[in-house]
C-alpha cells in the first residue's frame, strides 16, 4: 500500500497523502482511529484509503499545513520520536 499511495502522493501532493506505518500512528495521535497499523494493499480497499484521505486533509487544515508531503514529514517526525522515547524506556 506504501508503494502506491507514495505514487499517487507523488502526483499530487495535496490530494493524496501517504498510508504507511508512519502515517497511520500520526493519525491514530491525532485521535483518528479505525485503520491497520500495518497497512496493506490486501486490507486497505479504496473506501478505506478514501476515509484515511479525509481525516488527513482534516488533520492538515487544522495545522495549517500546505499539503500532505509537510504532513507526512509530521507524521514522520512523530513515529520517530515515539521510536526514541520507546528506547529510552
Amino acid at each position: 500500500m506504501n508503494l502506491l499511495t507514495e505514487v499517487l502522493h507523488a502526483i499530487d501532493n495535496k490530494r493524496y497523502p501517504v498510508m504507511n506505518q508512519n502515517a497511520v500512528n500520526g493519525l491514530t495521535t491525532a485521535g483518528f482511529v479505525g485503520y491497520p497499523l500495518h497497512p496493506a494493499k490486501a486490507g486497505v480497499d479504496g473506501e478505506l484509503y478514501t476515509r484515511f484521505c479525509e481525516d488527513a486533509k482534516t488533520v492538515q487544515r487544522q495545522l495549517g499545513l500546505a499539503n500532505f508531503s509537510e504532513l507526512d514529514a509530521l507524521f514522520n517526525y512523530i513515529y520517530w520520536q515515539e521510536g526514541e522515547e520507546e528506547g529510552e524506556s
